[in-house]
Formats: C-alpha cells, sequence, structure tokens
C-alpha cells in the first residue's frame, strides 16, 4: 500500500508572486480612486447658466414649517417664498429661481447672475 508521505506534492512557495500580485492590485485601485478624485469636478461648470435677472417676485404665503431632528421639534414661520426670472445668455429662455430672502434683497433687474442646472424649473 502505498504511504501518504510518498503522494505528497510539495509545491514551492508562492509569497513572493502573491506579493507582487496584490501590490499591483493595490495600486490599481489606488490608480483608479486618484482618477475618479480628479475628475469629480468634471463638468461642474458646464452644468451651470448665465443670464441676467429680468424680474423679481414675492409670493406671500403664510407657512409655518415644522421639522423633526436632533434638536427635536422645531417650527420656523415663513411669509413666503422669493423667486427670481433669469433669462439666459446662450438660448434666451427664461427660467425661475426660487432663493431666500438675503439673497432676493441684494439683487438687482438686470443683475448677472449664474445658477446650477439643479435649480432650474
Amino acid at each position: 500500500m502505498n504511504s501518504p508521505e510518498k503522494n505528497r506534492v510539495v509545491v514551492r512557495s508562492t509569497q513572493r508572486r502573491d506579493l507582487w500580485i496584490a501590490i499591483a492590485t493595490g495600486a490599481l485601485v489606488l490608480a483608479a480612486i486618484i482618477y475618479g478624485v480628479l475628475n469629480l469636478g468634471t463638468g461642474a461648470i458646464s452644468s451651470s447658466i448665465n443670464g441676467i435677472i429680468v424680474e423679481k417676485k414675492f409670493i406671500p404665503q403664510e407657512e409655518r414649517q415644522i421639522t423633526i431632528g436632533s434638536g427635536g421639534l422645531q417650527a420656523t414661520d415663513k411669509s413666503g417664498v422669493w423667486l427670481i426670472k433669469v433669462r439666459a445668455l446662450s438660448d434666451g429662455e427664461i427660467y425661475n429661481v426660487w432663493i431666500d430672502k438675503e439673497t432676493y434683497d441684494s439683487l438687482k433687474i438686470g443683475d448677472p447672475y449664474t445658477i446650477p442646472k439643479a435649480s432650474v424649473e
């Protein structure tokens, strides 16, 4: 009968090969992360619209907003909605942009205004 010692196959050490595979894989993952971070802002400038304010509008709406958060219940009273209409320089289209009161008060009709595409209607 065959002894277990005779059927045993000895495989040479693969530590060096495993080390190089791990280094190459880590370098590829690191390169992918760096590439992603460097290209994160690509297209951000093209996703905004430049225009001129053509109308300012205040829409009165008495409302009370109640929020639930880590500080408990919080209520805020809002007197309305502040809206500006912006005519795009590129295509002449008019966009509605909702803004806060401080921004509304600081702007005048005819001022240039840049808006992100996410906040246009």
